[in-house]
């Protein structure tokens, strides 16, 4: 093969995108595909991109992911010399390499080699499609558009090694909007959560104000819950001092300030579709050093599937932006004020 065998693409990433640059298999509305694109998610944890590629989806893309000895590099999954999916390949070295004609591409998505055609000058459009990508708390970040909108969110009780930690993830068919609304809810805790934490007998949420941010959005209560510890014989209740914050587009934070120290959950998700979400979660502690930290991710499991029942159930699936289409009450103003902030920011369907 001479060089000028070797075509050209005028588009990184043509056959994954329409010419609006939304993903041909798009389920939301293309201008707000393009508002959500603009945002950081977290697509894997870190330990899970190790000597292997990794498949994943964001926001209807298809991207693969792999580690050299420089970095980790997230692309579009697929080869530009002939479709392949570039998750079928393996990583050589500090060479990523494609499964059909072994063609390898470095860290920054360039071609460098072509074994069969090893003279042949390789243009620099012989790329794959490569995103933004970020390491750090232990996830791997991706945006889809060359500059953010926001930062990815400071958190450094995730950085502090004094803390006691554990994460874990699951996928819900549920939009991701939905998910993070029902996170920072506390209404539901006296109903939905009877079998973890939730008091019957205080359902009442206590007056709160919404503080509001460029990026974020938080409020403090104090919620009845289960106090203290995971491993009490007895549940006992009380009102617990806790701090909500969601930094967009999907990354909430809690702070529980409990009678024997602090725990910090973070929860953050991340859009597969518009209708399925992959929720990665990590939890910190200052107390309960001497139990074992498989039991907490236990009890959060078990908290996430009483949730995961009732977002998967909810109609519309999306959640709306049109304030008029639910009712709200004097508890929800932290909804509210979430939904507000995606139509301000322009979103004009139900976001995902």
């Amino acid at each position: 093969m001479h060089a000028a065998q070797v075509q050209r693409q005028d588009k990184e990433g043509l056959f994954m995108f329409k010419d609006c640059g939304a993903p041909i298999e798009c389920t939301f509305p293309v201008d707000d595909w393009h508002i959500l694109a603009g945002y950081w998610y977290p697509i894997a944890f870190s330990i899970e991109v190790k000597s292997d590629p990794v498949r994943v989806r964001l926001l209807d893309v298809d991207l693969v992911l792999w580690r050299t000895s420089e970095k980790v590099s997230v692309a579009a999954d697929y080869c530009p010399h002939r479709g392949t999916r570039m998750s079928l390949g393996q990583v050589s070295g500090d060479s990523f390499v494609c499964k059909y004609h072994g063609l390898q591409f470095n860290a920054q998505g360039r071609c460098t080699k072509i074994p069969g055609a090893p003279d042949a000058k390789i243009p620099r459009s012989l790329a794959l499609a490569v995103f933004p990508v970020v390491e750090r708390y232990g996830l791997i970040w991706c945006c889809l558009k060359g500059e953010a909108a926001a930062p990815i969110p400071e958190w450094p009780e995730l950085e502090d090694p004094a803390l006691q930690r554990c994460k874990l993830s699951t996928v819900w068919n549920a939009a991701a909007g939905r998910h993070t609304e029902n996170f920072l809810d506390t209404a539901h805790f006296s109903f939905a959560h009877l079998g973890t934490f939730g008091c019957a007998e205080q359902p009442q949420v206590d007056p709160y104000d919404v503080e509001e941010t460029e990026y974020t959005l938080s409020y403090s209560v104090a919620a009845p819950q289960q106090n203290g510890s995971l491993f009490l014989e007895d549940r006992e209740f009380t009102k617990v001092p806790s701090d909500y914050s969601v930094h967009l587009p999907f990354s909430s934070r809690l702070a529980l300030h409990f009678q024997r120290g602090d725990e910090f959950i973070f929860d953050v998700v991340s859009p597969i579709s518009s209708k399925r979400s992959r929720i990665f979660m990590l939890k910190t502690r200052d107390h309960d050093f001497d139990h074992f930290t498989d039991e907490w991710p236990e009890f959060q499991e078990a908290v996430n599937e009483e949730d995961r029942e009732m977002v998967e159930s909810q109609i519309p699936h999306a959640l709306p932006v049109d304030l008029a289409e639910e009712f709200h009450v004097q508890s929800d103003k932290i909804s509210v004020a979430f939904r507000r902030k995606w139509r301000d920011l322009g979103i004009t369907g139900d976001i995902v």
